[in-house]
């Protein structure tokens, strides 16, 4: 197959809020609508693992696919990060060797598409609770300086 120059380091840490799980579920969501029209192919799965992230790390699925148009090769990566559930769903559905359909920028191959087949409850209330600690991670000092100043 291919060196996809992952390496060995397997450890992710957690982002700041989780912010990643949103952020890489509404890229997904992003590439999906931008996908509907692209070129179906038929891609390999040549790696597939998820991190070996703890209790308070979010858990990284990464799957690393090739195809071929036009006689050349050609490499995608599907990324998701997670808290809670889905991510062996996930390594099971791409399991190494396992022929997948992918979508195919028509005008840029080197642009793929490959759904995670992960839900977007999850993403949608991290983001939630996200935007609800962000409001009083912010709040709580505006709400001291302004009280310093209408003395």
């Amino acid at each position: 197959m291919f060196d996809t120059g992952i390496g060995d380091e397997r450890e992710h840490s957690s982002s700041f809020l989780y912010l990643s799980v949103p952020l890489y579920a509404l890229r997904e969501i992003l590439f999906a609508i931008r996908a509907r029209d692209w070129t179906r192919v038929n891609a390999t799965i040549q790696e597939s693992r998820r991190t070996l992230g703890g209790c308070r790390e979010t858990i990284r699925v990464e799957i690393w696919y090739g195809y071929r148009i036009d006689g050349r090769h050609y490499a995608g990566r599907l990324i998701r990060d997670r808290v809670l559930w889905g991510v062996k769903k996930v390594i099971d559905r791409y399991s190494l060797g396992t022929n997948v359909a992918a979508w195919v920028n028509p005008a840029d191959p080197n642009e793929s598409y490959l759904p995670s087949g992960i839900g977007y409850f999850e993403p949608l209330l991290i983001a939630i609770v996200d935007i609800g600690v962000l409001v009083v991670l912010v709040g709580i000092p505006a709400t001291i300086i302004a009280s310093y100043f209408h003395r």
